[in-house]
């Protein structure tokens, strides 16, 4: 029986078939630096926030910082250029204990837009029985503007439950970007055995989702 109690945070570069993972223990070497959130100004009584991570969002050759924190029980994500001035800070919700976001791609979506995705653990439920998710949220933006469109709260991609007989589960989707309609914008599929989600995007309503396909 496996419960998710450390949960390891990456970021994966990948415009390729070649990625570059950088995995790091959030719980290892608490980060001194107090989090300077626009959106969190009052004194909190509990922050935790990850390194810095060094990455070149908009392709200039100027590399711009990300980080995730935690603040008195919420979870962000933060952008900042290589300035220090904030780019971008969103705010993601959990469900119980526990919540953290636990890896971020960047992925290539069209020939002008970038996707960052982000793995995010909400946390567990121990009302009567055991229940813990995960979500994927998906952030867009343009590469040569960096305007980025607003955080799409996506799919679940993972749970865990243990019931009130012991019976455990765990259940992973699988996640894929494939340009199905062949129009040059990647779509995102999410499957489970034979059932599969598929998210779109477009530039005037951002990301939809699909129902449910059977491929």
């Amino acid at each position: 029986m496996i419960y998710i109690k450390y949960v390891i945070f990456f970021i994966s570069l990948g415009f390729s078939q070649d990625e570059r993972t950088f995995r790091l223990m959030l719980s290892k070497g608490r980060h001194k630096e107090t989090p300077k959130s626009a959106k969190f100004k009052k004194e909190a009584k509990f922050k935790h926030r990850s390194p810095n991570y060094q990455l070149d969002l908009n392709n200039d050759g100027v590399r711009e910082s990300l980080f995730v924190s935690k603040i008195d029980g919420k979870d962000l994500i933060t952008i900042r250029d290589h300035k220090k001035k904030l780019i971008l800070e969103e705010e993601l919700f959990p469900l119980g204990p526990l919540s953290r976001i636990f890896k971020v791609q960047m992925r290539k979506t069209s020939k002008d837009l970038n996707t960052l995705l982000i793995y995010y653990y909400e946390g567990t439920s121990k009302y009567l029985e055991f229940q813990g998710t995960a979500r994927l949220y998906l952030l867009t933006y343009s590469p040569k503007t960096f305007k980025f469109y607003p955080l799409y709260k996506g799919p679940y991609i993972w749970d865990e439950h243990l019931d009130f007989k012991k019976n455990y589960h765990q259940r992973k989707q699988e996640i894929s970007l494939v340009d199905f309609n062949r129009d040059g914008t990647r779509e995102i599929a999410v499957r489970f055995s034979k059932i599969t989600r598929v998210y779109y995007f477009s530039k005037e309503k951002g990301w939809v989702g699909s129902k449910k396909s059977t491929f």
